[in-house]
């Protein structure tokens, strides 16, 4: 290995990294290419997406445990790996639809999902531990370089779309620059030094078991299950709702890149207001988002569609972010990597429930989004009751 002593070299290479891992969110470009070529149903394609997040949930507790018994640059390789699989093998399918079908979501699902969510894992723990002062700062720049990726690249599949080049050419070229730079990059990154000081064996932290005994685990985990479930129905197939409102298919990728922008300035935010101000107010932003989209629906207006989309991506950027802080402020840091995935895995009922709302309310292309608006609208009004309830169950 070479690892980067150069902090801002060493940074440079992450934002690099994580710019590749945010292809993830490109996904709802290839929905309509996918469904023009297979002769699939929009609620089988809609699983495919529920299953790279669910996978992705699951890279990322994984790429922890392995990072306990391998170095960080071993991690962020096995991912590379992983994505060339998942990539490459999503081009190869068989003409069979009902076989291809399953492939795929091995494959493009399962494979992708993974990797992404191990060298997730792998290169934010990896170089945060490199700015031990600032790591919330440089964490919120990386992400944003995870957000950005979906806008940038986005265009660039688009216009190789436009230029009738094959989607299997496209997966194929993904999963090849995915594994060369996370492969190459791998070797310059060093392993985070895992000791723990004395403040951060607190009094006050809670042990996992600990911690699912409290109603603020069971009242925080809901919250996080319900406005994951809003926004991955947006996520899902935002660049096809941008177009079907006349918009492009990258307008719908503003979605992805609130989603990381927003990420370092709510970190900011709750360490300066607290849980107390900060879930309330991401639960308001979804509601919002919800209240936004639906008019938007009923009078076809892309200006608000636009809005709608933007405060869904800050609601979910912002909730992520707020799940990770909530998670020390609550149950203190002694054992906070393990708490952090068991709370973060409420992504997977989340994903599940992303995948029966999206065949309820929009069984097909040709479906208007009223009812998907009406939906996120719900859900996150839930979302809000619930961090209410939690605030209540703090405050007693």
């Amino acid at each position: 290995m070479f690892p980067i002593k150069n902090r801002a070299g060493l940074l440079l290479m992450g934002l690099l990294m994580m710019f590749t891992l945010g292809v993830m969110y490109t996904w709802s470009l290839f929905r309509v290419p996918i469904l023009e070529q297979y002769a699939w149903s929009e609620g089988q394609l809609s699983v495919t997406f529920s299953i790279v997040t669910a996978c992705f949930a699951l890279g990322g507790l994984t790429g922890g445990k392995l990072g306990e018994r391998f170095s960080s640059p071993v991690c962020v390789r096995i991912a590379a790996v992983l994505c060339l699989t998942g990539y490459v093998g999503a081009s190869l399918l068989p003409a069979d639809a009902q076989r291809a079908l399953l492939l795929f979501y091995l494959f493009y699902g399962i494979c992708t999902g993974l990797g992404i969510g191990i060298g997730y894992n792998g290169v934010i723990g990896s170089i945060t531990a490199s700015f031990s002062g600032n790591s919330g700062t440089v964490a919120g720049i990386l992400l944003a370089a995870y957000g950005f990726s979906s806008m940038i690249v986005g265009q660039m599949i688009q216009e190789a779309l436009s230029c009738a080049i094959p989607i299997n050419g496209i997966f194929r070229c993904m999963g090849i620059c995915l594994f060369l730079i996370l492969m190459a990059g791998s070797f310059f990154l060093d392993t985070p030094h895992r000791t723990q000081s004395d403040s951060e064996k607190s009094i006050g932290s809670f042990t996992p078991k600990e911690m699912m005994c409290t109603p603020t685990f069971w009242m925080l985990l809901l919250w996080n299950i319900a406005m994951s479930s809003a926004s991955l129905l947006i996520l899902n197939c935002s660049a096809d709702v941008a177009q079907f409102f006349g918009g492009t298919a990258a307008m719908g990728m503003i979605l992805s890149v609130s989603n990381g922008i927003c990420r370092s300035f709510i970190g900011n935010f709750f360490d300066r207001l607290g849980y107390k101000v900060v879930i309330p107010f991401i639960s308001l932003a979804q509601v919002l988002a919800g209240a936004t989209l639906l008019p938007g629906a009923l009078q076809h207006s892309l200006a608000w569609i636009i809005c709608g989309l933007l405060l869904c991506g800050i609601a979910y950027g912002g909730g992520i972010t707020t799940n990770a802080a909530a998670t020390r402020q609550l149950y203190g840091s002694q054992y906070y990597s393990t708490n952090f995935a068991i709370i973060s895995l409420g992504v997977l009922p989340a994903s599940m429930v992303n995948a029966l709302l999206s065949g309820l309310l929009h069984p097909n292309a040709s479906a208007g989004y009223e009812g998907l608006f009406l939906g996120v609208f719900c859900l996150a009004a839930f979302a809000q009751g619930i961090a209410l309830i939690l605030l209540f169950i703090r405050k007693n």
